[in-house]
């Protein structure tokens, strides 16, 4: 939709998750949160060799012992401890993952080539989630995002010290914040992506099968239509809105409609080149767009 390359997009992607306010409230928290951690009392086996360090376990004891000659001063003991594997914590670590594998992915573009304030600031707090995810009582902690986590999180006792966590979830599944998506295209870009769904329509409008898009090596592809953005020309096939024989682009220069068109007529090829600008350009050419998109489901 954009142009961009797979490591751009998980660039901004990660940029924008860790710039987000639920990325922020939930660093804030981390320290009460680590702070205040919920846990349990559980237990392990040790041996131990002249003292006893918890509830001898009897059986495992007599087989240790059958085992190593009989030594009256060998004990398996059943060693308490605090066990901070629990639904909070695992969901706690999940989302300071989140954020560390967002900021590999703001890493994944040199500083030279890609570097602003917020870039600096995703790249400091992907620095702080890893602070924290390194802490002790998280070791032991599985990250978990599940539907029965989270449904234990919420009915936890200790619900309002995670709250931080769970708003952050919506936020970890949609990064991209409509302010974000707006700002990733530029004036061209925009006026691309409004000719692509007048087209959508007018084929709709008449009848014409047209199917949800799917990304192929840089094109989207929604049945007979491909869109392929300036970003991806260095691929085979003409940039643009494709529909069939048929090549639609809005100006590649701004006041320059001459210009336009003679440069989309000499990079189209074999294709019918028009120029668009707006959903009533697209309308006037419904007949060659129809009758396009027509013979191309036909041959296919």
């Amino acid at each position: 939709m954009f142009g961009l390359t797979p490591a751009a997009a998980r660039h901004v992607v990660g940029r924008e998750l860790l710039n987000s306010d639920e990325a922020t409230r939930l660093l804030d928290a981390s320290p009460d949160i680590l702070r205040y951690m919920r846990n349990q009392q559980g237990s392990k086996q040790v041996r131990s060799v002249g003292s006893v360090n918890g509830p001898i376990q009897w059986h495992s004891t007599i087989m240790a012992r059958a085992a190593a000659g009989f030594p009256e001063d060998l004990f398996i003991c059943a060693a308490p401890y605090r066990d901070f594997d629990v639904p909070e914590n695992q969901l706690f670590a999940y989302a300071l993952k989140r954020l560390v594998d967002a900021g590999r992915h703001v890493n994944l573009l040199d500083r030279e080539s890609f570097e602003d304030e917020r870039v600096t600031k995703a790249r400091s707090r992907a620095r702080d989630a890893a602070t924290f995810l390194a802490f002790r009582s998280l070791d032991g902690v599985s990250p978990r995002n599940d539907p029965l986590t989270v449904r234990r999180t919420r009915r936890s006792k200790a619900r309002s010290t995670y709250d931080p966590v769970l708003d952050f979830l919506p936020r970890a599944m949609r990064p991209l914040s409509g302010w974000a998506l707006t700002h990733l295209g530029d004036r061209r870009t925009s006026q691309q992506h409004k000719v692509l769904l007048a087209v959508l329509a007018c084929l709709r409008r008449e009848g014409v099968d047209v199917r949800p898009f799917e990304p192929v090596n840089g094109v989207l592809h929604a049945g007979p239509v491909e869109y392929r953005h300036p970003g991806s020309r260095g691929l085979a096939g003409a940039h643009g809105i494709r529909i069939g024989d048929v090549l639609i682009d809005v100006p590649d220069v701004s006041g320059d409609p001459a210009g336009a068109i003679r440069r989309l007529g000499q990079r189209s090829g074999t294709l019918r080149p028009f120029i668009a600008e707006t959903v009533a350009h697209v309308n006037a050419l419904s007949d060659q767009i129809v009758e396009a998109a027509s013979a191309e489901t036909a041959w296919k």
